[in-house]
């Protein structure tokens, strides 16, 4: 206890000592030193993973032949990308990095962790386009409950406006009007909300190509297209991050030797994927059922996916773009909603598909809908036409074209 009150301190010392420099010496630079026109960066999550819509969002940068770079503080990352022959990848902290940074006019992100190790100060006078990870029902950042107080808000505001962690962006990327109402305009301090689409949704309307493939288990890729031509049916599993911790390992809701002998059966493959930030479970025995790795990118193999199972994830959204079944399993509603996540929206009535509390519903209602493909169909129209204001692949064009617009003014 001593340790962790010890080590508590000093963390809050050296991030008020951040605070200071970062105002003081770094900031007015980030006004001083004139911005480029067209100079673009783009951060991954975490610290700088290639991955979600910035991958996706940066990919298309490149076949524009524009000014923009991918920055990344992890090393395997920063190396992968150079590997496969990408330019433009800058490794940060270095001078490079830092120069850059500060003639940046635009910052494309799709997280709140790019703010880390002064980055936020080096970008303050940068025009912010924030592209988010996922529409869904779950109540986000600054529409989080336990910011409901008043005193609360302005403590959060002050704090955020020092620290970065509540940044001004020029726009928010959102996928239509009722999302734009319901989920973004109360989560975040913006200019204006745009309804362009996700780019990591784009790879649905089009053929996977090279680069697609990066940071992807290609492995597991492989898996799944020897499974598909030999008429296997593909069957993603995505369930969310719980704020109590648990798992559908640990919680033991699924008995993984039925359900592995249940795909053989039924000639499924069944590719469990993770939130990044759930523990980590492995199993063992099984011919039909992986785990996939929490921290890669899914989309090539959700693009070629036939059926999802998911519970309070935003992944059904993209999903639901492929007019494909999609089964709920929702073991834990009750104590979800109550204890672990506030959800914006009815939930129940915008997850267009089966609802499962245990595994024998779960495996009926996989067959059901892999018997029946347009079980649920109309459900899903209704909640893509209610999602998206675009259904076209386009996401990344548009939003690129937004970036080209400011900088020819």
């Amino acid at each position: 206890m001593k340790y962790y009150s010890e080590n508590h301190f000093f963390t809050k010392i050296l991030l008020n000592i951040q605070i200071v420099f970062g105002w003081v010496f770094i900031m007015p630079f980030s006004y001083l030193i004139p911005k480029k026109k067209g100079l673009s960066i783009v951060i991954g999550k975490e610290d700088g993973l290639f991955s979600d819509n910035t991958k996706y969002f940066f990919l298309h940068c490149i076949k524009e032949r524009g000014s923009t770079y991918f920055v990344t503080q992890n090393k395997e990352t920063y190396q992968l990308l150079k590997s496969n022959g990408l330019d433009k990848i800058l490794f940060y902290p270095t001078f490079k990095s830092i120069a850059i940074l500060l003639r940046s006019e635009f910052l494309i992100v799709d997280n709140v962790k790019w703010i880390k190790n002064l980055k936020y100060y080096f970008l303050f006078n940068s025009k912010k386009i924030q592209l988010w990870h996922g529409i869904g029902s779950k109540r986000i950042e600054l529409d989080n409950p336990r910011y409901n107080n008043s005193r609360v808000k302005l403590l959060i505001f002050l704090k955020g406006l020092l620290t970065g962690t509540v940044p001004f962006y020029k726009y928010i990327i959102s996928t239509s009007e009722y999302y734009s109402e319901n989920l973004y305009k109360k989560a975040f301090k913006y200019n204006e909300i745009l309804n362009l689409g996700q780019p990591r949704n784009d790879i649905f309307f089009r053929k996977i190509e090279h680069f697609d493939m990066i940071n992807v288990d290609r492995y597991i890729h492989k898996e799944v297209m020897k499974r598909k031509d030999a008429g296997d049916f593909i069957v993603i599993y995505t369930p969310t991050f719980r704020d109590t911790g648990g798992n559908i390992l640990t919680d033991k809701v699924l008995d993984f030797v039925r359900m592995d002998k249940f795909c053989q059966d039924n000639k499924l493959f069944l590719i469990i994927k993770q939130h990044p930030y759930s523990s980590e479970f492995d199993i063992s025995n099984c011919d039909n059922i992986v785990i996939y790795n929490k921290h890669l990118d899914i989309y090539p193999i959700m693009a070629i996916s036939d059926l999802m199972i998911t519970d309070y994830s935003s992944m059904y959204l993209d999903f639901v773009l492929m007019d494909k079944p999609i089964v709920f399993f929702i073991y834990d509603y009750e104590k979800y909603i109550k204890i672990d996540r506030s959800l914006r929206v009815d939930f129940l009535e915008i997850t267009p598909g089966s609802k499962c509390y245990q595994q024998n519903e779960l495996e009926r209602e996989i067959i059901l809908n892999i018997n029946n493909g347009a079980l649920y169909k109309t459900e899903r129209e209704k909640v893509t036409k209610l999602s998206y204001k675009y259904i076209d692949g386009k996401a990344s064009e548009r939003i690129y074209s937004l970036i080209k617009r400011g900088f020819a003014d």
